[in-house]
């Protein structure tokens, strides 16, 4: 079997660049669209009487005003995560949260094979064994709408800090163990005998796996880990929400690579962030260099 991509190419030149490059020309897209900007200004008061045509990633139509806890055109479904995912919440911060992955690691649970409607849904499965997220717990939209790099900065820390604590990685492993069992199910309640007995052979490798996977993930620390970014239209979500992935392809072996070419690292967003901030910086302080100096001028003609 061919090794899997490791994520530590994402870090390496030319990839590196090319995704910086990515992060800087979707920001521009974003920042010249009159209806992306209109839809955003929207999307922060929470305006749900307002249409939105430019901002991919809200809650469907078919699911506004539904639920126990009911969602308004104006969310994402991460929006106000922690009322309506609680279970999916292992760690929160004054600003963040870390949240773990509805789909399982593996594509083996996501083959058309066992698929009712015969179709290859592996793109859904994560990007490693470990794929979790740290999301804001206020509304911010992606990358390409931010204008600091401070929450990015939290996010990173918080999760720091969660996976040094005792018993954080047995936390994660448990969440990764209920994303493969809640998807088996699904899977199973729709097969015959047949084709139930042979998905349970496979179920069989993939809990293998997973735990060969748990043994290596206890060894980690937080230097071990790379933190990405998918910067709109690319993201499916319209919540900024950071992966968080092992950099070893050892954990990869059973997940999906697609998603590689438009994961930017967070050390690029920021890169990026700070730079055009140092623009932004340089450009005022000259506008306003030329405005005293055409006054003084303009009195000392006087």
């Amino acid at each position: 079997m061919v090794p899997p991509p490791s994520l530590q190419l994402l870090l390496q030149e030319p990839q590196y660049t090319k995704l910086k490059t990515r992060c800087t020309e979707r920001r521009k897209a974003f920042k010249a669209d009159p209806a992306a900007q209109d839809d955003l200004a929207a999307y922060h008061r929470r305006d749900n009487d307002h249409v939105y045509s430019a901002l991919p990633g809200l809650v469907p139509d078919s699911v506004v005003g539904k639920g126990d806890i009911p969602y308004f055109r104006s969310d994402s479904f991460f929006t106000d995560f922690a009322l309506h995912q609680p279970s999916y919440v292992l760690s929160s911060s004054k600003e963040s949260l870390i949240i773990g992955n509805k789909r399982s690691h593996d594509v083996r649970l996501a083959s058309a094979e066992w698929d009712p409607e015969h179709i290859d849904r592996s793109t859904s499965a994560g990007m490693s064994y470990f794929h979790f997220m740290v999301i804001p717990k206020r509304k911010v939209y992606n990358i390409v709408s931010l204008t600091d790099t401070a929450i990015i900065h939290e996010m990173i820390s918080h999760f720091k800090s969660f996976w040094a604590q005792p018993g954080a990685a047995q936390k994660c492993i448990d969440r990764i163990n209920l994303a493969v069992k809640e998807q088996a199910d699904q899977v199973l309640a729709h097969l015959d005998d047949k084709q139930s007995s042979s998905f349970n052979e496979v179920l069989k490798d993939v809990r293998k796996y997973a735990e060969e996977c748990s043994v290596q993930l206890r060894k980690l620390s937080a230097q071990d880990f790379v933190f990405g970014f998918h910067a709109m239209p690319d993201a499916s979500v319209g919540h900024l929400h950071m992966h968080v992935l092992p950099l070893s392809e050892t954990f990869r072996q059973f997940s999906t690579y697609v998603h590689d070419t438009k994961t930017i690292p967070a050390r690029a967003v920021i890169e990026v962030l700070e730079a055009q901030s140092e623009r932004s910086t340089h450009v005022c302080t000259l506008f306003w260099s030329a405005h005293y100096f055409k006054t003084f001028i303009g009195r000392f003609s006087m």
